[in-house]
């Protein structure tokens, strides 16, 4: 006699009507699952740089994605956008990518230290060189090659050009991602200062339309590049956990060739606390504002100091546990 757990002979004993039923049940209650979410969704505050506000997108070659642009000041983005389309590529150049609050500013950072054979901080902002809202051909007049230039954006929706170029990508914990852009998402972007945390979880984990798209869409696709031989996939926390390792890897990738001696100096050179003091202290460049200002960016400073506070003021957050705590205020 073969011998059958109760499970399997509770499972023989259902009927075809049975079966179906539950099926059907199954499938209400996955209608009235996305029935919630859609309300809850259609309750959120519509942020003013959303695709849905601004209607601008970038498209992938066969159309089948479309990436919400952020559209930071409407006067200039046509500029950022042909300027985006038309540039040809540097092959001494370095396309830095991650999503929004992964790191951006500190690989930049060493990466550009690495090109210049110096852990001294650049004097210049990493806002003249991100693609997605600075003309290409006004951004790099005070960068001459080779350098970095960076984007939120998922390559498969930037030109060619882009995607043929030696790109370093940067991966952090989605948790961490969701609280850091979460206060960079209601306060430094036209400030939504009425949405709350579960609200934003919400939108991080289900709205497309959001600028730079949906989180782990990005993730799924750029974690499919990581064995092109372009392509060097990075995470925050090693960058902050083990710096020395990772710029090194940083370092062999580019072929910049520096030494153990001064990837150690640049590897302290970017942490936090050190960085955050010395980009808010470095003058900016007389070009680098001149540059800011013709492309009359909100957050230019109005003296000679670099504005780097507000870039620093979040990026460890979660780290340090302070983006969990506040959240932990606001949800109970």
């Amino acid at each position: 006699m073969v011998y059958r757990s109760p499970k399997d002979r509770r499972r023989a004993s259902l009927t075809p009507v049975t079966s179906g039923r539950r099926r059907a049940n199954d499938l209400k209650g996955k209608s009235q699952s996305l029935c919630i979410l859609r309300e809850i969704m259609a309750a959120l505050p519509l942020h003013p740089l959303s695709g849905a506000a601004t209607g601008q997108y970038f498209v992938s070659d066969d159309g089948s994605v479309k990436v919400a642009a952020l559209v930071m000041n409407k006067d200039i983005f046509p500029k950022v956008r042909s300027d985006l389309e038309e540039y040809k590529w540097n092959d001494s150049d370095f396309l830095l990518a991650t999503f929004s609050k992964n790191g951006t500013h500190f690989m930049w950072e060493a990466m550009m230290m690495l090109l210049k054979g110096s852990a001294d901080y650049i004097q210049g902002s990493k806002a003249l060189l991100m693609i997605d809202t600075s003309p290409v051909s006004l951004g790099i007049k005070p960068f001459p090659s080779p350098r970095v230039l960076n984007t939120h954006y998922r390559t498969d929706v930037l030109p060619a050009e882009y995607r043929k170029a030696k790109t370093v990508v940067v991966m952090r914990n989605p948790k961490d991602t969701c609280v850091s852009f979460y206060y960079h998402y209601k306060s430094m972007l036209n400030p939504i200062e009425n949405i709350t945390f579960a609200q934003f979880v919400e939108l991080f984990l289900h709205e497309k339309n959001i600028f730079f798209g949906r989180y782990f869409d990005y993730i799924e696709y750029m974690w499919s590049l990581k064995d092109e031989p372009n392509i060097l996939l990075v995470f925050y926390e090693d960058l902050k956990m083990n710096p020395l390792n990772t710029i090194q890897k940083v370092n062999e990738f580019m072929g910049t060739n520096r030494s153990p001696e001064l990837v150690k100096e640049i590897a302290e050179a970017v942490n936090f606390e050190k960085m955050k003091l010395g980009k808010t202290t470095l003058p900016l460049s007389k070009e680098s504002m001149e540059m800011l200002k013709s492309m009359e960016y909100t957050s230019t400073p109005s003296s000679s100091s670099s504005s780097s506070s507000e870039m620093y003021q979040d990026e460890d957050d979660c780290s340090t546990g302070y983006g969990l705590q506040n959240i932990a205020l606001q949800t109970g």
